[in-house]
């Protein structure tokens, strides 16, 4: 299933150059997956039972075009990326000015956590079929967990003298 949401710039989006702050981006793209999930019935309410949540491993952006206040944009939400096992979930978000143009490109990989234990865990079966049913991006691929926590992070390091 092909999946795209409207989003409304608010003034509170913007930064000192009047268009869109990169962080009001983020917040966008999470909408748009958040609205994603509702749409399959997954809200908070249903999270909170299952005892899951998402939780972002890491997110990009690429900005190609401004985007200023009060344009209604559109962002989709594609599956690029799905591990063997569904704990890990990569999405790619296109987000469209009004006129069709593609203004930002963003790539979010995530995993699902346990509530209670706070550790990585598996997807109950409709919310994994529901993400599968997505469209799948052109780059597609299945997930490692290199592709989740990437070799050469500095996982270990600690601030001196703290």
């Amino acid at each position: 299933m092909k999946f795209i949401t409207s989003i409304q710039v608010r003034w509170s989006d913007l930064d000192q150059n009047r268009h869109v702050a990169n962080t009001a981006y983020s917040s966008y793209m999470i909408e748009a997956r958040m609205h994603f999930l509702r749409q399959g019935g997954f809200d908070n309410q249903a999270f909170a039972q299952m005892d899951l949540g998402p939780a972002i491993i890491s997110e990009e952006f690429h900005y190609l075009r401004e985007t200023f206040p009060d344009a209604v944009l559109r962002v989709d939400v594609e599956l690029s990326g799905l591990s063997e096992d569904e704990r890990f979930v990569r999405f790619n978000h296109h987000l469209y000015h009004p006129d069709g143009g593609l203004a930002v490109f963003s790539r979010c990989t995530f995993c699902w956590i346990s509530l209670s234990t706070r550790k990585v865990c598996h997807a109950p079966s409709e919310l994994a079929a529901w993400i599968r049913g997505l469209v799948r991006s052109e780059d597609f691929r299945v997930l490692s967990k290199a592709d989740a926590f990437p070799v050469g992070l500095p996982r270990k390091r600690k601030l001196e003298g703290v």
